[in-house]
């Protein structure tokens, strides 16, 4: 494991969050893949390595989460171009919704 950046990073999980009450490896991935949907990225993508180090789990664990939170409706999976983009499933992420409508008008 490459651990050179990872010293400087941080997450911050949020009052709402910590009242879903949610699995310590589901509370860490919300909290981390919410922080990629706030900064301006508007989603996270990146392999399950680095989310099993912020979790310290497995990578099956990790992928069993992000399973649990897409179950939850917490989390919105997006493949395009090959590539997997997780974004959390906030009403106060117009994103999501932005991106639905993007998707329906194309459909149309």
């Amino acid at each position: 494991m490459n651990w050179s950046n990872f010293d400087n990073q941080y997450i911050i999980t949020y009052g709402w969050m910590a009242r879903l009450n949610l699995p310590r490896n589901e509370q860490i991935i919300l909290s981390l893949v919410y922080g990629y949907n706030i900064t301006g990225r508007n989603y996270y993508i990146g392999d399950a390595s680095h989310l099993s180090k912020w979790t310290c789990s497995p990578i099956g664990d990790v992928l069993d989460a992000i399973k649990s939170l897409v179950d939850k409706n917490l989390l919105l999976i997006i493949k395009e171009n090959d590539a997997i983009q997780l974004i959390v499933q906030d009403p106060r992420i117009t994103q999501l919704a932005d991106y639905k409508k993007k998707k329906e008008s194309e459909q149309t």
